[in-house]
């Protein structure tokens, strides 16, 4: 079996946009010949600019030109779009060429760009209708349909073929033997400096820090970069870093766990790799969108629910053997044969 696997994101790994993608390349590996073709960003006017026609996630008209010269020369079981913002694309390719097309839904874009768009001004309007038009385009044409979660799969409505969902999963870094307490606790929060992921570590900082004594760790790509640019300033038990050499270490150490995100849908990586170090949840419903019931966490729907989270900590505990339980039997990437095997069943 031959399958391109046409992407724009990164494959570092160092947001949970990437390490999704790796997943889904890898999973594809297991049963398929891969070949890749890369939507690389060139700069924010290009983005506009090719928004205003259709195009999003890097595509253009440069790259509709490439995919059909390969789809030309060489004859493909499938084409995986890691986007469903490449939806134009999908629908051209799957109308001239009857070529079978699977798509990934990171999230649902429409509703992502819409809340982009009312929140941050006109300036989002062309790429939020361009994201709209292309997910349409997508749920209409894909030979088959991938979400991370249930809830995304909901959100976003009825789609003309089938579904399949298809969970975070993650090499599993944990080493049992590395368990500790920490004299020094903390609670950690990690995101990239993505709009949604912003807005969370704002309510943290802004309606949280202050209330408790508790230190917090706010680590992400880009993250205090533009919290500085917006002149956020921070309490004293606050810490914020764009990067940190050991991530793993900064999730061994933290007593919990912390997602009170408010837009987008989901903290999906994130809470997979805080199960995988057995940290104790505290976040949003939206935090938890995909998830099965995690006893060693707390839902919360306020201010007051997360003091009141935070404040029966154990602050010195660090592992919930429960949590990492859950990872190791729904999270872990040796489930991927299982999951990806879905697709060709």
């Amino acid at each position: 079996m031959r399958i391109l696997f046409v992407y724009n994101n990164v494959l570092d790994g160092s947001f949970g946009g990437s390490q999704r993608t790796i997943q889904n390349l890898n999973g594809l590996k297991q049963f398929a010949e891969v070949e890749l073709l890369k939507f690389e960003k060139i700069n924010k006017l290009h983005t506009l600019m090719n928004s205003l026609l259709g195009y999003l996630g890097n595509s253009s008209i440069k790259y509709k030109k490439i995919l059909e010269r390969k789809i030309k020369e060489i004859k493909y079981d499938y084409v995986f779009f890691d986007q469903t913002i490449h939806g134009k694309l999908v629908k051209y390719i799957s109308k001239k060429y009857k070529q079978k097309c699977i798509v990934h839904y990171h999230n649902n874009d429409s509703d992502y760009y819409h809340d982009l768009f009312k929140t941050q001004g006109v300036k989002f309007l062309s790429i939020y209708l361009a994201a709209r038009y292309n997910q349409n385009c997508s749920r209409k044409y894909a030979y088959r349909n991938v979400f991370i979660t249930k809830e995304d799969s909901i959100s976003v409505g009825k789609t003309s073929n089938e579904k399949e969902i298809i969970p975070i999963t993650l090499n599993d870094k944990f080493i049992e033997n590395e368990i500790i307490t920490t004299n020094e606790p903390y609670i950690l929060y990690v995101g990239s400096a993505s709009y949604a992921n912003i807005e969370g570590a704002k309510y943290i900082i802004e309606k949280i820090a202050d209330k408790t004594s508790l230190k917090f760790f706010l680590v992400g790509k880009g993250l205090k970069k533009e919290l500085d640019n917006r002149r956020i300033k921070y309490p004293d038990n606050v810490l914020v870093m764009d990067y940190v050499e050991n991530l793993s270490a900064c999730y061994k150490n933290a007593c919990a766990f912390i997602s009170p995100l408010l837009y987008g849908s989901g903290m999906k990586v994130k809470l997979a790799e805080a199960l995988m170090y057995g940290k104790y949840i505290i976040g949003s419903p939206l935090s938890f969108w995909g998830y099965e019931t995690i006893e060693a966490s707390d839902i919360c729907y306020s201010v007051e629910d997360y003091i009141k989270a935070i404040n029966k900590l154990d602050n010195h505990k660090v592992f919930y053997k429960s949590n990492r339980e859950i990872f190791c039997k729904n999270y872990s990437s040796i489930c991927d044969e299982r999951y990806f095997g879905m697709l060709f069943e």
